[in-house]
């Protein structure tokens, strides 16, 4: 079972042997706290399977919605303490790129992949072509993020996934870099998810459920004193 919700909409999926055999999303910037069970139940009704089947729990840690975040983890958690499966933790912009990599395979071009601050700036990492991380998430301005990309890592030519991709390409484009956006969604979704999850259970490598917060929550106004 996956569970992604750290972006503006929820999603499960049920991955069995490799292959997604179902999947469902819920579109929404706020709620995903009401909705991880049901679709939960949901979709192990459509792929036919109880939560007893389960044998692995993996959800997105972010970066992305402190709230999104939270939940998924918890949610996660508990399906794994009850049902006796193993989390496993993953990173919102490595389902990314990995959706990416298995998009187009034939493609060696390394990947930026871009997700929202929700402060402005985006969150950018590179990925090589098997989206395997090439440095760490960093934040930037999109007519910043020509300067700080490593020419020697990145060459002249670069895939772009991710939220503004396409403003940001623009900006590369004006740098000199070739950038190409692949087909593929904005934002991460529970099949993608799955897909990162599966080739670490493979490789014996499950990541934590730990969540990825890269600022301080942006607290609201205090509440009047009565």
């Amino acid at each position: 079972l996956a569970i992604e919700a750290s972006a503006n909409q929820l999603s499960i999926a049920v991955m069995v042997n490799g292959k997604v055999v179902a999947a469902l999303q819920h579109l929404a910037a706020h709620g995903h706290a009401v909705g991880i069970v049901p679709l939960s139940i949901a979709a192990l009704r459509d792929a036919g399977m109880t939560f007893d089947a389960m044998t692995h729990v993996a959800a997105g840690c972010g970066p992305g919605s402190f709230t999104g975040i939270r939940v998924a983890l918890a949610a996660a958690k508990g399906f794994c303490m009850a049902h006796h499966a193993t989390g496993v933790g993953v990173s919102g912009m490595q389902a990314l790129a990995n959706a990416a990599t298995h998009s187009a395979p034939g493609i060696t071009l390394p990947c930026l992949v871009l997700s929202d601050t929700r402060r402005g700036p985006l969150y950018a990492q590179i990925f090589d072509a098997t989206a395997q991380p090439l440095g760490m998430i960093f934040e930037a301005n999109i007519e910043q993020l020509p300067y700080l990309i490593d020419a020697e890592i990145v060459g002249s030519e670069l895939r772009v996934i991710g939220t503004d991709r396409k403003a940001v390409a623009d900006a590369l484009t004006l740098a000199g870099i070739t950038a190409a956006i692949p087909d593929i969604d904005e934002v991460p979704s529970a099949s993608m998810v799955a897909s990162v999850a599966n080739e670490q259970i493979k490789k014996n490598q499950i990541g934590p459920l730990h969540p990825i917060y890269l600022a301080d929550p942006r607290l609201g106004p205090k509440k009047k004193s009565s």
